[in-house]
């Protein structure tokens, strides 16, 4: 089973850099686009380090490490782990999670940064930085701490938010007692939903009547792709076909290489002449 990790704050003399990169800090954009989200926005993503000692060794952020140095931030948000071996690509994600993202891009909102400046920083469209700034909109309480204890994830919220909150909580509630709280599942709830439990069933109407046309649309444009694809196969296949027909029985034909083949391989020869009969028939027909 794989530990759940917490966020600790760290000071910089803390942490022990082993292993050192050569970057050019005054010329590399990933770099610099890490300062500028930092100062923004501050550090979203958490160090990797492991204990060894009086230290902690880092194991990932070596850039998010030396641009807090250069904005000398004194404490740095870290998961720490047993061990190196503990450490995975995986459980290195365990971000913040989506509702404190919101509050920090609400906080940057407010403090006059620009929404397409964070676009820009974060390497989002500005659609997505407004959707994650609203996540907590129209949701419920419990869903909000299952939001903020990441058991429930963005995706999952955002169907929530399309229904009522009386339906939230039966959603919800069927979410616990499958221990199921996946996007897919909770969009299936909603699906299932009544008009009048839905925030704005006028456009799950429409959305629906469009959504027959572009499946119906899409399934007719795959069958004619498949049929053409086929047709072009069996072309092609046809063609080939009558190359190697062509090739043995002018084989054949030439009394030595027969002389020979029927002397060494009588029933080779017996199978590929049954072979060829067969196959000119099904190509003249």
């Amino acid at each position: 089973m794989e530990m759940e990790l917490k966020r600790v704050f760290l000071k910089r003399e803390e942490i022990t850099v082993e292993e050192k990169r050569a970057v050019d800090f005054e010329r590399n954009r990933k770099y610099k686009k890490i300062v500028s989200s930092i100062n923004n926005i501050g550090m979203i993503e958490p160090l990797s380090v492991y204990r060894e000692g009086d230290h902690h060794i880092l194991m990932d952020g070596y850039l998010r490490l030396k641009a807090a140095e250069e904005l000398k931030i004194k404490e740095l948000p870290c998961f720490i782990y047993q061990g190196r071996d503990s450490y995975t690509f995986n459980a290195m994600r365990n971000e913040l999670s989506p509702l404190q993202e919101s509050r920090m891009l609400k906080r940057a909102i407010s403090k006059g940064v620009d929404e397409k400046d964070l676009a820009a920083v974060l390497n989002v469209r500005v659609d997505r930085i407004r959707q994650t700034r609203d996540l907590a909109e129209n949701l419920i309480p419990k869903a909000r701490e299952l939001l903020e204890s990441n058991v429930i994830f963005r995706s999952t919220a955002e169907q929530l938010k399309r229904v009522t909150e009386e339906r939230q909580h039966k959603i919800l509630e069927k979410m616990q007692e499958l221990n199921n709280y996946n996007a897919s599942y909770a969009k299936v709830l909603v699906m299932k939903s009544p008009d009048e439990l839905m925030r704005n069933p006028d456009a799950r109407k429409a959305k629906k009547s469009e959504s027959s046309k572009n499946r119906l649309y899409t399934e007719i444009k795959k069958g004619s792709e498949e049929i053409e694809f086929y047709s072009q196969r069996y072309k092609h296949d046809m063609k080939e076909l009558m190359k190697q027909v062509v090739f043995f029985r002018t084989l054949l034909e030439r009394e030595a290489a027969s002389e020979y083949l029927s002397q060494n391989y009588p029933q080779m020869v017996k199978d590929v002449q049954k072979i060829l009969a067969r196959s000119e028939t099904e190509v003249l027909s």
